[in-house]
């Protein structure tokens, strides 16, 4: 999953440079990642979501046309979107920046 990761991880940073928002940690896993930004208040946080999860959907699929999960294994996937419809979001108000990278990391 090497390749892919590594055109995910640029896809983020690229999509959330474009909203204005800062990655402040991210790390990519075999079947999720955990991302940590910094945004506007004025960002809503679903939109943020929805914006990545789409965007790096769409352009995964075209740089890897055969792409249909992330690293898991396939017979545990019970749905044909690369992303699952969930997601979490929580605020980092009463923790330090420091406290969720070392979390991410």
């Amino acid at each position: 999953m090497g390749k892919v990761a590594e055109v995910l991880r640029t896809i983020i940073n690229g999509q959330c440079e474009q909203i204005g928002a800062d990655v402040l940690a991210l790390e990519i896993m075999p079947d999720h990642i955990h991302l940590f930004v910094g945004a506007r208040p004025t960002h809503t946080p679903y939109k943020i979501v929805k914006k990545l999860k789409g965007n790096t959907s769409t352009q995964l699929r075209r740089c890897f046309p055969n792409l249909h999960f992330l690293g898991y294994q396939k017979h545990y996937k019970k749905f044909s979107n690369l992303w699952a419809i969930g997601y979490y979001c929580g605020s980092a108000g009463h923790v330090s920046q420091d406290a969720v990278k070392r979390y991410i990391e």
